[in-house]
């Protein structure tokens, strides 16, 4: 049986998971969309449920093609999001929020002041 390696890509806008041989050559892709949320002007959000059926769509959909290929997937390696980041429970580890993407700037004017300030401008400077 054949050994191939598996990759899943987890981005902002799609959920891609690829098949590649011991050539390094792409054999397999599957896909799925992510849909981002603007809950209000500069919100950009994913919802967690939402984003794991898209993982668990183009994981299962790549699975099953190796399986009725008859190739091994030896590995999967995994790319994510940059940035994007939820909070949860310590208690329960139960999701507080959706999934707040790099893309949300509904922060900006924070960041910016705390640039800008007196501390953060002494402490770059030296």
């Amino acid at each position: 049986m054949a050994e191939f390696i598996a990759s899943l890509d987890v981005g902002t806008s799609n959920v891609r998971c690829f098949i590649y041989d011991q050539g390094g050559i792409q054999i397999y892709s599957s896909n799925a969309p992510v849909i981002v949320l603007c809950p209000e002007p500069g919100g950009s959000e994913i919802d967690p449920e939402t984003l794991w059926s898209s993982i668990m769509k183009v994981v299962s959909d790549a699975v099953t093609w190796s399986k009725n290929k008859n190739i091994r997937l030896k590995g999967l390696g995994i790319s994510m999001q940059r940035n994007t980041g939820t909070f949860w429970r310590a208690d329960n580890f139960k999701l507080l929020s959706n999934f707040i993407t790099w893309q949300d700037v509904r922060s900006q004017s924070i960041v910016e002041e705390k640039n800008n300030s007196i501390r953060y401008v002494c402490f770059h400077s030296a």
